[in-house]
């Protein structure tokens, strides 16, 4: 999840395991109300999002195809998404030495 300081809205990444809205979705959500905006999907199970410095793209890692989606002016213009050379780190696999 994360703050935009330039349109005041939270945005969250939704899971393909998501019930109360789409999953495979970004949504925005309005922290004043707590109302929660229409979801976009962007792709298999969106899950680290960035923000670009202007706040005009947002970034999003797709770990269930191993992209990078980058989506201009949110939620209008996606881009093509990009394959990342290696895949990324699942929290399961990794487990403390003892």
């Amino acid at each position: 999840m994360l703050y935009n300081p330039y349109d005041r809205l939270l945005y969250a990444s939704v899971n393909s395991a998501a019930t109360q809205v789409t999953g495979n979705s970004i949504v925005t959500i309005d922290p004043l109300t707590g109302a929660i905006g229409k979801a976009v999907t962007v792709g298999s199970q969106p899950s680290s999002i960035a923000l670009s410095d202007d706040g005009q793209a947002l970034y999003s890692t797709l770990t269930g195809s191993n992209r990078l989606r980058c989506t201009v002016r949110f939620p209008t213009a996606l881009l093509s998404a990009l394959r990342l050379p290696i895949p990324p780190i699942r929290r399961e696999r990794i487990s403390r030495a003892e």
